[in-house]
């Protein structure tokens, strides 16, 4: 991935200075367009999201992991080969582990969903042009393509019927009517809210930023359909610098006790830190919670190696999540 990014910045930047001086004068122009398409996801839930010919990984239509999207654009025409890209980009994500095809995830039994909106500087490399007039360009070509996205995401997750049905005394301040879900960055089902000595000893996370800086990638193909107008399509991927666009990293569950203790609305993470198959949500569980009465219901974190290490794994904090776009989408030159 590294060495593809390198490739293509630097393919870019030359293409950006050849020719630049008669050849710029005679071409620019601005076109501007709107596209409509999906929004993909890849991360904890999911990590073969974009690589479903990986052994084992499962199938992202049958996940449902494409969800959809549209967006805008403004395109800057300075060189037959290139053009600048402003565009904004507006997508749904999500994952549940009750779609996987692997036994160990439907039992960790996750799941989250999260609006992304994007502003988005590209600059695009078509791989076919004529030296000329933009009403001479070539009646297709495909483009590759490369810059920097800020992205803002919000993951949220749905409260189970079992939690609803139980007559909790303060039922109305957990789960208060949200059609929507419950966000859940702010609850720190991973401890990001203990107090940071807490966090240095267990090795957790800070509390995660929702608006962050992607490095997008993607190829496409332009083609004509007349004087001023074009199709184009293409597909794209958003390489980021988290791991918690599904709210998920781990590598373990946090000790419930301390998410009761410490964590914001910490009933409530207290639930959505653990929804595995160990956590008992049956009919003996107690109707209040304490760090007493819950003991018995720890699920995931309870569970021990013979060493006395973790055996639950709740995520994994070596690989970044993604997201990306398959879009179609018209522009227009503005000239």
């Amino acid at each position: 991935m590294k060495q593809l990014l390198l490739f293509i910045t630097a393919f870019l930047v030359i293409n950006a200075t050849w020719n630049q001086t008669a050849t710029a004068q005679r071409y620019e122009h601005f076109s501007a367009g709107f596209q409509l398409g999906t929004c993909h996801y890849q991360g904890d839930l999911d990590d073969d999201g974009f690589e479903i010919w990986q052994a084992g990984g499962s199938n992202p239509i049958q996940q449902q992991l494409f969800k959809p999207a549209f967006g805008f654009q403004l395109n800057y025409h300075f060189n037959p080969y290139m053009y600048a890209r402003l565009a904004f980009n507006q997508g749904w994500m999500g994952a549940a582990d009750s779609l996987n095809t692997d036994l160990a995830r439907r039992w960790r039994n996750l799941h989250f969903k999260s609006a992304i909106s994007e502003f988005t500087l590209q600059f695009v490399l078509e791989l076919r042009a004529n030296n000329d007039y933009f009403r001479y360009r070539k009646s297709w070509t495909p483009y590759i393509f490369a810059g920097v996205s800020l992205f803002h995401f919000n993951p949220m997750a749905d409260a189970t019927p079992e939690w609803l049905s139980y007559t909790y005394g303060n039922r109305a301040r957990l789960f208060p009517p949200n059609s929507d879900g419950y966000e859940l960055q702010p609850m720190g089902t991973e401890g990001q809210n203990f107090p940071q000595a807490l966090r240095e000893k267990y090795g957790l996370n800070e509390p995660y930023a929702l608006t962050q800086f992607a490095i997008p990638l993607g190829i496409g193909v332009r083609i004509r359909l007349s004087r001023y107008i074009d199709l184009r399509i293409d597909a794209s991927l958003r390489k980021t610098f988290t791991d918690y666009l599904d709210d998920v990293s781990g590598p373990h569950y946090v000790n419930p006790q301390e998410l009761l203790t410490y964590a914001n609305g910490n009933q409530r993470a207290f639930l959505f830190a653990d929804r595995s198959g160990y956590a008992n949500f049956g009919e003996g569980r107690p109707k209040s919670f304490s760090a007493e009465t819950e003991v018995a219901f720890w699920g995931a974190y309870r569970l021990r190696n013979p060493d006395g290490t973790p055996a639950e794994i709740r995520g994994n904090p070596k690989d970044k999540d993604m997201y990306g776009f398959i879009n179609v989408g018209i522009t227009r030159i503005l000239k």
